[in-house]
């Protein structure tokens, strides 16, 4: 038998799943009171299925210590995968697509206009890749190497499309000289320090024709640079993005066939886990898998994306750090922020809060935790306001916006709270090891 101490008022929010529940026979073993084991109760977690039964292994419990049926956590991880994930992969292919047509027209042009219109593409394809940071399930996902497993499914397809905060300005210059960029295969290869959306912000967006190296570099030092001369340097950054670009739209197509019904199906692969035509052996495993990308915004959001440049942290020692900011040339951190906060509220309500879906809200309720639902609804509201009402941030400008970025931090800190606290906990989900040592 395998015991775990929870917490006594955490047992008892565990509630029936209305008629959604296993049979009883999949009891838990209550062994101890509050008063012998300090305000715990211990719960057991081993349960003995027959074949065929709508009970997941690790599934949460109920006050009666009935496991929660995995059919109803099929619905929500169904309805999130064919109702937001699916659209989203979508979305962005066909921003990715658009954003290569525009490239290509800058690249070949070179006028203001149309580096006008590449630059609007990739703030329309970086918008909806950021709603998609938010969701690395499956081929977006880590893959394994031999010294740690990754994620079910992954493939690293994320860092292909963007790998922030790995971009390396430096690096980009040094292949703008090199030109390695135009045999488009080779560069495939190429670290993802210097592809990617990422890369192609700087390429688009730079003010100017200087670099980032040092002076001793050899890009500097042997007068490559200089020698391109700045006309030199625009057109080898318009033609270096357009490789970018074919490269992102390469990996956004894969990414859309991966999700598709007729390619591999991984939003059915969700909305089938534990029966067989899925990677996931159990419902439950899926949902941790959702749950875990859904630490985007506690490992990245709160502590990169906002703590970083406002020096809320330990990666800044100054009174700000501007070159943290995760969109520095294009000044869209403030949407990127945002943008992450709407894809988690709908992947936590099922849909945007207009609507009602399936989501990680309703299994809260069905297990007798509604005001943790509340709650949590509320806090990630409250926080996807206050990063829509940041002003635009850029290097100039964060200095005189640090109190707003202190507060959303704050904001960001109540849902990562709940969640870790709450949410994993009544839905006897796991941490990922990057949230379990965030002590914040």
């Amino acid at each position: 038998m395998k015991l775990r101490i929870i917490p006594a008022w955490r047992a008892l929010v565990r509630r029936p799943v209305h008629s959604l529940v296993a049979p009883r026979w999949a009891l838990a073993v209550v062994a101890g009171l509050s008063g012998a084991s300090g305000g715990c109760v211990v719960v057991s977690t081993t349960r003995s299925a027959p074949p065929g039964s709508d009970v997941d292994a690790g599934a949460p419990l109920d006050a009666g210590g009935r496991a929660v049926g995995a059919d109803a956590t099929r619905r929500v991880l169904g309805a999130l995968g064919s109702g937001v994930i699916l659209p989203a992969v979508r979305d962005f292919d066909a921003a990715a697509a658009a954003l290569t047509s525009a490239v290509e027209a800058h690249a070949a042009s070179r006028s203001d206009a149309d580096l006008r219109a590449a630059q609007d593409a990739w703030v329309v394809a970086m918008e909806r890749w950021q709603g998609l940071e938010m969701m690395q399930i499956g081929p977006a996902a880590m893959a394994g190497t031999a010294a740690a497993p990754g994620a079910v499914g992954g493939r690293d397809l994320r860092d292909q499309i963007d790998a922030w905060p790995l971009v390396n300005r430096c690096r980009i210059d040094q292949e703008t000289v090199s030109r390695d960029f135009e045999d488009e295969d080779a560069f495939a290869a190429e670290t993802v320090n210097v592809r990617g959306l990422g890369a192609m912000e700087y390429l688009l967006f730079a003010p100017n024709a200087s670099n980032g190296c040092g002076a001793s570099a050899e890009i500097n030092a042997s007068g490559a640079w200089a020698a391109l001369g700045e006309d030199g340097v625009r057109t080898q950054r318009a033609r270096y993005a357009l490789t970018l670009a074919r490269l992102v739209q390469r990996s956004a197509v894969t990414l859309r066939t991966a999700w598709e019904p007729s390619g591999e199906d991984w939003a059915g692969q969700l909305a089938r886990a534990g029966e067989g035509a899925s990677a996931f052996s159990s419902a439950q495993e899926a949902l941790n898998a959702v749950s875990d990308a859904m630490f985007y915004l506690d490992t990245e959001v709160k502590d990169m994306k906002v703590a970083g440049p406002a020096a809320l942290g330990d990666a800044c020692a100054a009174s700000s750090c501007p070159d943290l900011l995760e969109s520095r040339w294009a000044g869209r951190s403030r949407e990127h922020i945002a943008a992450n906060l709407v894809a988690f509220e709908r992947l936590f309500l099922g849909d945007a809060p207009e609507r009602d879906a399936p989501g990680f809200d309703d299994l809260l309720v069905s297990v007798g935790a509604p005001d943790t639902a509340s709650r949590m609804a509320e806090a990630i509201a409250a926080a996807r306001r206050a990063a829509e009402a940041l002003p635009r941030i850029d290097g100039s400008s964060l200095e005189t916006h640090l109190a707003a970025f202190a507060a959303l931090y704050d904001l960001l800190r109540t849902v990562s709270e709940l969640m870790k606290t709450e949410v994993v906990t009544v839905l006897d989900l796991d941490l990922p090891e990057s949230a379990a040592t965030d002590n914040d």
